[in-house]
């Protein structure tokens, strides 16, 4: 078997037997693979917590300068008119008044 550094040199017996060790010890470390992140994650609990609080803490402080629109503002059509006319029965500013304004704006769009 020749050596990781790809020289072409058939490996010693006392290198062979250390990185036999070595995997005996880690099985990821003597590979040239990688084992993932939940490999990395198990064996550097500290780093992962470290990692972990880092993205709660900017979470929680972005949480609060994200927009959100779940209903964006939306202008209704409305039209306020105010008529005084003072002395007159209610039936009559309904039929002369009211009503006549009402036919007239109904046509408005929007």
């Amino acid at each position: 078997m020749t050596d990781e550094k790809n020289t072409g040199q058939p490996e010693s017996n006392e290198e062979k037997r250390r990185r036999e060790e070595l995997e005996r010890q880690d099985p990821a470390r003597g590979t040239k693979y990688y084992r993932g992140l939940t490999h990395a994650a198990i064996r550097r609990p500290v780093g992962t917590l470290a990692i972990a609080s880092v993205i709660v803490v900017l979470g929680l402080f972005f949480l609060d300068r994200l927009p959100v629109n779940l209903l964006p503002e939306t202008e209704y059509p409305l039209v306020r008119i105010t008529v005084n006319y003072p002395g007159v029965a209610p039936e009559v500013m309904e039929e002369q008044v009211t009503r006549v304004l009402e036919r007239n704006l109904a046509s408005t769009e929007n």
